[in-house]
């Protein structure tokens, strides 16, 4: 009976729960840069913002999906992360769109680039190796943050 039960309860987190979890955290993966995109839209302007961290930011969950889809995770267990990616690819286009001075074409074209290198490598990384790609998330995390620190100090 209690093997019964365990076998139930175990079914019922992996069927229920963790969809339900991944929903709720993938749900709220949806404001969590909204508010600044709205800020900077309706300012037209993206003052104060540091362009470095912005394209850092991009790297660690663009990474994870690409990992996540590898694995064959779930989708509900890593949506959020694709969610976040197009959040701050919103943010990216709205650099180049309303910094002044203007971005210039070679800095774009070198961003660009280098995503997509990022991406096309991450996605060949070989099976035995797969499990480098989230721990690559720690240094793009923290890079992420050192720019827009020194750009709050600036003003």
């Amino acid at each position: 009976m209690n093997a019964l039960l365990s076998m139930d309860l175990n079914a019922l987190m992996k069927d229920v729960v963790s969809p339900l979890l991944g929903y709720g955290i993938m749900a709220g993966a949806v404001f969590l840069q909204v508010p600044q995109i709205v800020a900077c839209y309706r300012a037209k302007s993206v003052q104060g913002l540091s362009a470095a961290s912005i394209y850092a930011s991009l790297l660690a969950p663009m990474t994870y999906t690409i990992y996540s889809i590898r694995q064959g995770n779930e989708w509900h267990t890593w949506a959020e992360n694709l969610v976040l990616v197009a959040q701050n690819i919103v943010l990216i286009l709205m650099v180049w769109m309303y910094s002044t001075p203007k971005v210039p074409h070679s800095t774009k074209s070198m961003v660009c680039s280098f995503i997509v290198g990022l991406a096309v490598v991450s996605y060949s990384v070989p099976d035995s190796h797969q499990y480098l790609l989230p721990l690559m998330n720690i240094p793009f995390l923290l890079s992420s943050r050192i720019p827009q620190i020194m750009e709050n100090f600036k003003n």
